[in-house]
């Protein structure tokens, strides 16, 4: 077996069973299957691994970088993102069915507007944001409620949405069925992401929209990104202490 993604191998499933409650009777030895580096847990048609909420590899630490000159709190703010990017606080189960976690990687931002990019190299402002990505969930159940979409709109949309990457596959219904079985992103995300509290949420889908391209705005998002790690933190910690209680 090949060297396993930190996010994904048996150490962070040990701490994603720990915070999510959906995951609290999996077994560990014999209920998760290999994939692509990683281990991954399927139950009624839908598979799920790990992600890193915030990417700062060295590719988007590279771009990233550039923004920073002149302004050594804010070099040594983003240094220290970096360093957290294998994190457990910056860990988190994303659906793969479908390929959301090929979508999350690939969503760019022009003009303050998202896109999913297609084909090509990836872009300087596909940076693999967790904020950007809770957006085009949350277009996904504003678009489904406004329920006046037409066929040539709607074949825009699913192009350029959570939808892209699935439409290429046969997992496309399977991912449908599933996102509709929730009502909003505030759903989707307490169930993903319950240590994100709805101030930190609509912060979060305020900004992922919004193109990093200057010092200022990274100075915005890395404070977004720290307030998710502590809250992470926090969360998990209060789930530690009930677990030992139960």
């Amino acid at each position: 077996m090949e060297k396993l993604e930190k996010d994904s191998d048996k150490i962070a499933w040990i701490a994603y069973k720990e915070v999510y409650d959906f995951l609290k009777n999996i077994n560990l030895e014999n209920g998760l299957e290999y994939k692509n580096n990683r281990l991954c847990y399927s139950k009624n048609g839908i598979s799920y691994g790990g992600d890193c909420s915030f990417n700062f590899n060295k590719k988007k630490e590279e771009i990233l970088r550039k923004l920073t000159i002149n302004d050594k709190t804010l070099d040594d703010n983003l240094t220290k993102c970096c360093k957290n990017h294998y994190d457990i606080s910056n860990f988190a189960i994303i659906p793969i069915t479908g390929g959301m976690n090929n979508v999350k990687g690939k969503i760019k931002i022009k003009n303050n507007k998202i896109y999913i990019h297609q084909v090509g190299r990836l872009p300087n402002t596909a940076l693999d944001r967790l904020d950007s990505f809770l957006c085009i969930i949350d277009d996904f159940y504003k678009i489904k409620k406004s329920n006046t979409i037409k066929l040539r709109e709607m074949g825009i949309y699913y192009n350029n949405s959570i939808f892209s990457w699935s439409l290429k596959t046969e997992n496309f219904v399977n991912l449908y069925d599933y996102l509709n079985e929730f009502n909003s992103v505030n759903e989707y995300a307490k169930k993903f992401y319950p240590w994100v509290e709805e101030c930190l949420l609509n912060k979060m889908l305020e900004f992922g929209k919004i193109n990093i391209d200057n010092s200022e705005k990274l100075k915005v998002y890395i404070g977004i990104v720290q307030e998710y790690w502590k809250s992470n933190e926090n969360f998990r910690k209060k789930c530690i202490c009930k677990n030992k209680m139960d």
